[in-house]
């Protein structure tokens, strides 16, 4: 499983992998980090994610602006926000 983990607190970040981690420990679960919306839609343009765990609040591009385009250009991708 790819999971694409986006928020503007490097320390949230790394937080919530290491939960993610110790909950699917014997799956295989490879994460990718953006710190912000516009790195998450370019890196969603460059990789296969099966999940996006999205923060609404960040600068630049919005969490809710970020999810309303990766909605459009990925509609099955499941997000969680």
């Amino acid at each position: 499983m790819r999971i694409l983990v986006v928020d503007d607190h490097p320390m949230f970040r790394r937080g919530l992998i290491r939960i993610i981690t110790d909950r699917y420990a014997e799956e295989s679960v490879v994460f990718s980090e953006a710190g912000c919306g516009e790195d998450a839609i370019e890196m969603s343009n460059l990789h296969s994610f099966d999940l996006v765990v999205l923060d609404l609040s960040m600068p630049g591009i919005g969490g809710l602006a970020t999810l309303e385009t990766l909605r459009q250009r990925f509609p099955h991708l499941p997000m969680r926000v």
